[in-house]
Formats: C-alpha cells, structure tokens, sequence
C-alpha cells in the first residue's frame, strides 16, 4: 500500500470520523481511571506494531510518525535490537552512572571517534 500524504491524511480523517469502538472506549476508560492524564490521548489503542506499521485492537493499521516520540528510530519488532537487548539482558539490565560500565565506555570512544564532540555524556530523563 503506498502511503503518500493524502493518503495519511485520510486515514486520520477516518479514523477521527468514525470515532473510538465500544472496545477502545472501555479500554481507555480502564487505562484512565488508573493512570494520570498527562497527554492528550488520541482515541486509538495500539495492539502491535512491526516497523514503521502499528496496528490498534481492532486490526487498522497506521504509519508510526513520531517513532515513539523518537524512541523507535529502528522501527517496532526490529529483529537485530531484540537480539541485542535480550543479550544484553542475558548479562546485566541496567547500572548506575556510579559505576564504571564497559560498553558504554565503548559507546562513548565511537561517538568521539564519529562526532565532532570531545566527551559524551550520559543520562536518563526519568520519562
């Protein structure tokens, strides 16, 4: 299916025409009666996603533009990032910045070498 502008802008008027089903009502009524409504939230549930493709619980399919608001550069279901996270889970899921962590020591001498930058530095933004 080529998905040119127009067509992405059907899609959404579609979509927003036809209006949340029974199913993602309920579904975001549970969500919300237990999470803080902090984002204005489209009336859409998303189920899966493959790529740059997401699909809600009632099987339409949609183009991931924000990537996750730039989380999922590599797309959803990227099989080489699955493999990478689940063999980096295999060894440790997460260390403070309060120790001294190989690979990123790693990551860091790569984005020196490749960037003009002279040190990086690392974080976490608690979102």
């Amino acid at each position: 299916m080529k998905r040119t502008p127009a067509h992405i802008r059907r899609v959404i008027r579609a979509v927003a025409e036809a209006g949340p089903t029974s199913r993602t009502a309920s579904e975001a009524a549970a969500f919300d009666a237990v999470v803080m409504q902090t984002y204005g939230r489209y009336p859409i549930v998303m189920a899966r996603g493959s790529g740059t493709t997401l699909w809600d619980i009632d099987g339409r399919s949609y183009l991931d533009c924000v990537a996750g608001i730039a989380t999922c550069t590599l797309g959803h279901a990227h099989a080489g990032l699955q493999r990478a996270v689940s063999d980096q889970l295999g060894n440790l899921a997460h260390v403070s910045n309060l120790y001294y962590i190989p690979e990123q020591g790693e990551l860091a001498a790569w984005l020196v070498a490749n960037s003009p930058a002279d040190k990086a530095f690392f974080l976490q933004l608690g979102r």
